[in-house]
């Protein structure tokens, strides 16, 4: 439970603008966490579903830490709810009041320490080097829980700097105001699976020229799963303003674009971290110059906010 003197908050330009006295004088953790659930989805069931408590239970919570702020931090429209400009405020004081919390204990308890740890990222980082990262971090403190949270680029950088994620991974720094650590180059190849009329012919160490490829179908992201590319490149960074290709499929889903490479119904256009633990067949074409290429970073806000992070990267 922590204890917090009845002082006013006096910083935040909600405070004045809409003339709020927000007083806290006893604030439970778990109110904290509750609230930041039910932030995060807008949804109680739903919320309540991700952290195992009744929706009775977690409505209740969130009506007493309103009552004891004296705000509303959800608008109540029909069924629905929506955070208000207080609740805004709260969430981000809150989850730093969250990672003081997991810090103090492993400042106390070392690796017997038990923390939420939030890595972000697009997809296809996550599962590789995010996947990576939660082993890692498992090993070192087996009591951890670690969330894996799939988002896209736009929203890394907004969600690391209100500490709703501790460790953002990129195809890009995201800010300078952030540590950032090169984790890998990465290079994209052109892939197939068995069933695909390529297959035997690539096999067999035979180069494809890339119009004899370009007769063939392709599937591609229909949203940057697969990081940053250029302006010039489409979504999987395929020069497709050289090489138009044959795009027979999108997909939102990696595990479905994988699906369609490894049954030969396509071939896909992916970067080496996905294609090395794979079936996939990687081609040799002749006739096209360009490869996309990306840099993987991990960030974070500032190597001496968390403890547990130095441990980890």
């Amino acid at each position: 439970m922590i204890k917090i003197s009845k002082t006013k908050y006096t910083t935040h330009p909600l405070d004045k603008r809409n003339n709020i006295d927000i007083y806290v004088s006893i604030m439970e953790m778990n109110e904290l966490r509750y609230f930041i659930a039910v932030a995060k989805t807008q949804n109680i069931h739903q919320a309540s579903e991700n952290i195992g408590i009744s929706t009775g239970s977690l409505s209740k919570a969130i009506t007493r830490l309103e009552n004891e702020l004296g705000v509303k931090l959800f608008n109540r429209t029909g069924r629905g709810i929506t955070i208000s400009k207080q609740g805004v405020f709260l969430k981000a004081r809150a989850q730093k009041i969250l990672n003081m919390e997991s810090d103090i204990k492993f400042e106390i308890l070392g690796k017997k320490s038990s923390f939420n740890a939030v890595i972000g990222g697009e997809e296809a980082l996550l599962s590789k080097f995010g996947v990576e990262l939660a082993s890692s971090i498992n090993s070192l403190f087996p009591d951890s829980n670690v969330e894996l949270r799939a988002l896209k680029k736009n929203q890394l950088q907004a969600k690391l700097n209100n500490n709703e994620i501790h460790i953002a991974l990129s195809t890009q720094k995201l800010s300078d105001n952030f540590f950032s650590k090169k984790l890998i180059d990465v290079k994209f190849h052109t892939v197939i699976g068995p069933g695909h009329p390529l297959f035997k012919k690539s096999k067999k160490g035979e180069v494809i020229p890339v119009k004899e490829l370009l007769k063939y179908s392709f599937v591609t992201p229909s949203i940057e799963m697969l990081g940053k590319t250029t302006e010039l490149q489409d979504s999987d960074g395929w020069r497709d303003n050289k090489f138009p290709r044959l795009k027979s499929y999108t997909t939102s889903s990696l595990r479905t674009l994988e699906s369609l490479v490894i049954n030969g119904h396509a071939a896909a256009y992916l970067p080496d971290y996905l294609v090395e633990n794979n079936t996939y067949q990687i081609l040799n074409i002749s006739g096209c110059p360009y490869q996309c290429k990306q840099q993987v970073y991990l960030n974070i806000k500032s190597k001496n906010e968390l403890g547990w992070i130095n441990q980890v990267i």
